[in-house]
């Protein structure tokens, strides 16, 4: 099925951000074919801006969160480099409010999490130690932070902690009872001075961790991870415990990796482990538990284009374990333009899955694929593929967060560098003007 249309921007940018896409769906088991768009738009300014994380809110819009490096447009203001960005969307795409945070530093947001009072908790990265993080402190390459936001997101108090490098807070989320559970692990290079007790050299740590209402650290908890770790999700419970999935550089970067996917409980030891059989060319992006029990762990396959290149090739994946941590199906979707799957929500009786997927009409460079095309997939609770759909730029576009919506339809949230059809790079090759994207799904 393959339909044009054009892709509006929000009406707070600027004019440049207007252009067209092409959207096409394949159908492997509803004769329908793929549920239809209800709008798709880009949101930022003349900088780069980027939405990494989403959450669904009562009133069935989103609120999206990442970076910007603009002032103008939908951003409100900028402190300097990346700041945190916060967008609050409507059901109909119309922006509500937008907020940044940060200092004269690179900050990221890379989770967002919904309070009980009506307000927003994120979580990242920052190197600033001034505007809204005046008085932190932070690594000189940057430590992990959480911002407690209102409801019009304005933050109300920020923290940093355990000061590591390359360490990032990926996921945060508001205990039963109030404060806060958040976790993220740190390089294995940094090992030493994460002083988790259990070390050595080459091995990443992972930290459970738990602050007051006002952001006080109360308790944390460390886990040396075995090896490199190259990817890895969480998912945070109220009651403090969590879920965690990773990939294990085996082969010093030879492309082959081991899985692996645990329980944490809130208060005792790792409940289980499972390790995929095998070695494996995987990566996994996103973790989430299914209504009635179990995990469904995303990502996707790495495969050379031909044994003696190091370029590769993705293909979109996924698996579901039990409860207990048995293996109940794997899939991987080896055929057509390839991509990956960065996130997937349970919906209705299946699952939504979004990322992204190669754009084969622009020729790739020195085997590798050139530019992403924006992807959103529909599959059944067996993990059948029952719909997908593409947004086709001339640029590198990414679906990063996918939200079921709370009034229904669902939401792919993320990037796009495709608005008007001109992509510039930086020397280092990469690239510039991105702008936020958001495509909501009649489901």
């Amino acid at each position: 099925m393959r339909t044009s249309i054009t892709l509006h921007a929000a009406a707070t940018v600027t004019a440049l951000l207007v252009f067209s896409v092409i959207f096409h769906g394949q159908d492997d088991a509803s004769a329908a074919g793929p549920p239809p768009v209800e709008w798709a738009r880009a949101y930022g300014g003349t900088g780069q801006d980027q939405i990494t994380a989403a959450v669904a809110t009562p009133d069935g819009g989103i609120v999206g969160a990442g970076a910007s490096s603009s002032a103008d447009g939908s951003v409100r203001y900028n402190r300097g480099k990346l700041d945190g960005w916060v967008i609050k969307l409507a059901p109909s795409g119309d922006i509500e409010w937008t907020s940044s945070i940060g200092g004269s530093g690179d900050d990221e947001i890379h989770a967002i999490a919904l309070t009980s009072d009506g307000g927003y908790v994120v979580s990242g990265h920052s190197n600033s130690a001034d505007g809204d993080f005046a008085g932190l402190s932070f690594h000189s390459g940057g430590s992990g932070f959480i911002a407690r936001l209102d409801s019009l997101g304005r933050p109300l108090w920020t923290g940093s902690y355990f000061n590591h490098a390359a360490w990032s807070i990926m996921s945060v989320l508001e205990m039963e009872g109030g404060g806060f559970v958040f976790a993220g692990a740190t390089h294995p290079r940094f090992h030493e001075e994460s002083s988790c007790g259990d070390g050595g050299p080459g091995k990443s740590t992972l930290w459970l961790a738990r602050t007051s209402a006002r952001g006080e650290l109360v308790q944390s908890r460390c886990f040396t991870l075995p090896g490199d770790v190259v990817d890895y999700s969480l998912h945070l419970y109220p009651d403090g415990g969590a879920a965690v999935t990773y990939c294990v550089d085996i082969d010093e970067g030879d492309m082959e990796t081991g899985v692996v996917v645990s329980r944490i409980p809130a208060d005792a030891p790792t409940a289980w482990f499972y390790v995929l059989p095998g070695k494996a060319s995987k990566a996994v992006r996103h973790i989430t538990p299914v209504p009635g029990g179990g995990y469904l762990i995303s990502g996707n396959t790495l495969r050379r284009y031909n044994p003696r290149q190091t370029a590769r090739n993705e293909y979109p994946w996924l698996f579901k374990l039990s409860e207990s941590g048995k293996l109940q199906w794997q899939v991987e979707l080896n055929k057509g333009d390839g991509g990956r799957i960065s996130s997937v929500v349970p919906a209705g009786s299946g699952f939504f899955a979004v990322g992204h997927s190669v754009n084969q009409k622009i020729p790739a460079k020195d085997g590798i694929p050139a530019f992403f095309d924006f992807m959103a997939m529909g599959f059944n609770s067996f993990g059948r593929q029952l719909w997908r759909r593409d947004i086709e730029g001339a640029g590198w576009d990414s679906a990063r967060a996918a939200v079921a919506g709370a009034g229904g339809g669902l939401y792919a949230a993320g990037s796009t560098g495709s608005v008007d059809n001109n992509y510039a790079w930086h020397a280092d090759g990469d690239p510039l003007g991105f702008y936020g994207m958001v495509m909501k799904i009649t489901n």
